[in-house]
């Protein structure tokens, strides 16, 4: 599962009112142990909440997802998916979708 997966997984644990601590080990599980896909997801869910500031289920999914990226920094506990992220490659998506068709 991609970086989409993580997005709408944390989200709906926003929505729900998931304790971050409670989502973060079912969205590493999500990710496969991914940092990458954590991580963009993140960068997604940030132009999200960004773009909607009144959306509490998104800034709760936003402390999700940063708290998976802890838990997964604190213990090491990723693997190796690919061997980089280009940190752009979120604004590149984000730019795309925003352009008329």
């Amino acid at each position: 599962m991609g970086w989409e997966g993580v997005f709408l997984m944390a989200y709906e644990a926003g929505g729900a009112h998931v304790e971050p601590w409670v989502a973060a080990p079912a969205l590493m599980s999500l990710a496969q142990l991914d940092r990458g896909a954590i991580d963009i997801a993140r960068l997604h869910m940030l132009g999200h909440v960004l773009d909607r500031p009144e959306d509490v289920a998104g800034h709760s999914a936003l402390r999700c997802i940063a708290a998976a990226l802890a838990l997964g920094d604190e213990g090491r506990g990723w693997r190796a998916a690919v061997g980089h992220v280009d940190p752009w490659a979120a604004a590149q998506h984000r730019l795309a979708s925003d352009r008329p068709t």
